[in-house]
């Protein structure tokens, strides 16, 4: 068998030669594999941002909206219960009426972020696009926390005996303190929807017109006249600054925001 013995080179122009074809073929190589890696983040990203985008679009911020346009329905009810409890009332009559208090609970969700945080996604992002994307999802778990809340304080709101008679000054204190803190609740909930579709908007995010119109029209069967219209709600609030974000100066003045009456 014949062994071909590897030609010597004749000087270095063909040695050079034969060493820029390898340097060249080696470069052109890695600069094949970033572009198809590139592709890849981008392709990455892009999912990620979709995903991201269906999630506040069509799902928190839907929930957002639903509370603003009921959260003076549910003011009103509170100030029902409330006069309820002050005068003592009938103890059937007000169990049923603590009953009927039912804000839906919201799941207020952040899957879609919480993998861009736990993979190297956001690392490719950049960070002007990351902080972008954080702003809406700041808000999220603490319209869950204030969620979680409100369950809790409904809760104890209907465990009253179902029996007749008045409510006994301690049952009617016990149903005061509750009603305080589901106020309180609604509060956050209506005030942190408003943040959170403020920065939903800031990121370039909306829910659809016709999705907003859907939700009002659905609170005004279910509440009546005292529905609002998120929209035009928010439009006249302007919007909120970075202080808005994270605090209010006072609830009168987060009420006010919201068109709320001041609480007595």
């Amino acid at each position: 068998m014949d062994i071909h013995k590897p030609k010597p080179w004749h000087g270095w122009r063909e040695f050079l030669k034969e060493y820029a074809i390898i340097v060249v073929g080696v470069l052109t190589a890695l600069g094949a594999e970033q572009v198809a890696e590139s592709m890849g983040w981008r392709h990455k990203i892009q999912e990620a941002e979709h995903a991201m985008r269906l999630e506040l679009a069509e799902d928190d911020g839907p929930q957002a909206i639903a509370r603003l346009a009921a959260a003076a329905c549910f003011d009103e009810q509170l100030d029902g219960l409330e006069a309820m409890a002050a005068v003592r009332a009938d103890r059937r009559s007000f169990r049923r009426a603590a009953l009927s208090y039912g804000p839906s609970n919201r799941t207020w969700d952040s899957q879609a972020w919480q993998a861009v945080v736990a993979s190297d996604v956001g690392t490719h992002m950049g960070a002007d696009d990351l902080v972008r994307w954080s702003s809406p999802y700041r808000i999220v778990p603490e319209l869950a926390g204030s969620g979680t809340g409100e369950l809790h304080a409904r809760t104890a709101l209907g465990a009253v005996r179902d029996a007749g008679g008045a409510l006994t000054e301690a049952e009617a204190d016990r149903a005061t303190a509750v009603i305080a803190t589901l106020r309180a609740a609604n509060l956050e909930l209506a005030y942190g929807g408003m943040v959170l579709l403020e920065a939903m908007k800031q990121a370039g995010i909306e829910v659809a017109k016709t999705d907003r119109a859907d939700i009002f029209n659905q609170a005004r069967d279910s509440f009546g006249a005292c529905a609002r219209d998120p929209t035009t709600l928010l439009a006249s609030r302007g919007s909120l600054t970075t202080e808005d974000r994270r605090q209010f100066d006072s609830v009168d003045a987060a009420r006010d925001r919201l068109g709320l009456k001041p609480v007595k």
